[in-house]
């Protein structure tokens, strides 16, 4: 006789299938039934729930219906309640190992299929142990099923894996779900095991430094702070947050407190031991010696300093104006282009107040009055500019992220 499916098995590959036709509804339904209906020991129990819950959080689904959050809250308390049992039954184990010789040897009544019999009390705590062994196993097992990271071989794994998506993710610009997938990779990570690490903080930082998000988030900018801070991390990762963060101030205009952070930057770059510069760095899918890696550091970070002397004049309003010049930063170039030279009359511009006949001379008094359509009026201009090469243009900051909440970092 044919073997029959497994009904979890049908459903997971109907929640795929589902997945892939875009039918987001009926794959988040198919993949909750699968999970509610799977054993604990089913292999394939916690990557249900990972599907699951990526539906919400790549905002398939939005918001969340009653009965998703309802189940989410089901998996919280019953993985609450199997902690508070694993955590009994150890202390179980612990009462019934300590027993001594004398109490293992107390005369009990057991009872039989037949009635009851004298025993020793050192029996029942023996099976009792071997029950309770055995329990604790099976829960502990429950618990890794929905916490793969709780050893340190599926930790790594996991991490990979989280990279894997964020690469995957990065090629379909879906950048905030890379970036927040390369940051949950490198949280905590052991240098000594997660080989990927530095590869994996690069491309993260790289998201905000190629403005593919802007501004950063606050739980981005607090990790970075948080690398920066830590001294067990390794110097190179710490160098590479405090330059991001001084980059990205540069870019917002925050010159003294970019040079601060650049500068400091260059400090920690050179105070690189020999052997830390002898360390290999994966990165790009190639070892690369740490040293070659700092120093390229330290070239960039020297060159936007040199760029601050290049390209600092003082503007008349320095909280909304910022110098044009061949080295100004945060403008782009076609913004310098169309910019109209400071040399060309008030009176030619198209955007006057009033129709007016030719003026005499273009630095005609604004207050003069010139022949109009119903004889002579008083024309209101604009005030002149001063000539000369030092236009500038009003550039708006971003919007949620000021100036100060990037100097805190």
């Amino acid at each position: 006789m044919p073997e029959h499916p497994n009904p979890t098995v049908l459903k997971k590959n109907t929640a795929t299938a589902a997945g892939f036709r875009g039918e987001w509804r009926t794959c988040a339904d198919k993949s909750r039934a699968a999970y509610e209906e799977s054993s604990p020991t089913f292999n394939m129990r916690f990557p249900i729930l990972y599907s699951f819950t990526a539906l919400f959080r790549d905002n398939h689904i939005s918001p969340p219906s009653a009965s998703d959050l309802a189940f989410l809250r089901r998996i919280l308390k019953s993985e609450g309640d199997l902690k508070a049992a694993a955590e009994r039954y150890r202390r179980a184990i612990a009462i019934a190992e300590s027993a001594s010789e004398a109490d293992r040897g107390v005369v009990v009544l057991l009872k039989t299929g037949d009635g009851c019999t004298e025993g020793r009390a050192g029996e029942v705590i023996d099976g009792l142990l071997d029950g309770m062994r055995i329990d604790l196993v099976t829960i502990e097992k429950q618990l890794a099923m929905s916490h793969p990271s709780a050893t340190p071989d599926n930790d790594d794994i996991l991490r990979t894996k989280k990279m894997k998506i964020a690469t995957r993710a990065t090629h379909s610009k879906n950048w905030r779900t890379s970036a927040d997938l390369y940051r949950a990779a490198c949280e905590r990570a052991s240098p000594a095991s997660f080989a990927d690490g530095f590869e994996c903080l690069y491309s993260f930082t790289s998201i905000f430094r190629d403005r593919h998000i802007s501004p950063p988030s606050a739980a981005d900018l607090d990790f970075m702070r948080d690398v920066l801070k830590n001294d067990a991390e390794p110097l190179l990762h710490r160098v590479q947050c405090v330059s991001s963060l001084g980059h990205l101030l540069w870019r917002i205009g925050g010159r003294s407190a970019a040079s601060k952070r650049l500068r400091y930057t260059i400090g920690l770059a050179e105070s690189a031991s020999d052997a830390d510069r002898c360390t290999m760095t994966r990165l790009s899918c190639h070892e690369q010696c740490t040293g070659v890696l700092l120093d390229d550091t330290l070239s960039t970070t020297h060159m936007i300093l040199d760029l601050f002397t290049a390209s600092h004049v003082t503007p008349s309003r320095a909280d909304l104006r910022v110098p044009l010049g061949p080295f100004a930063p945060a403008i782009p170039p076609t913004y310098v282009a169309s910019a109209k030279p400071s040399s060309i009359p008030p009176c030619t511009s198209p955007d006057r107040r009033a129709t007016c006949v030719e003026h005499q001379r273009a630095g005609h008094i604004a207050s003069n009055p010139v022949p109009a359509a119903n004889g002579l009026r008083t024309v209101r201009r604009r005030a002149r500019r001063a000539t000369g090469r030092g236009t500038v243009l009003r550039v708006d900051r971003p919007g949620s992220l000021s100036l100060e909440i990037l100097c805190a970092f």
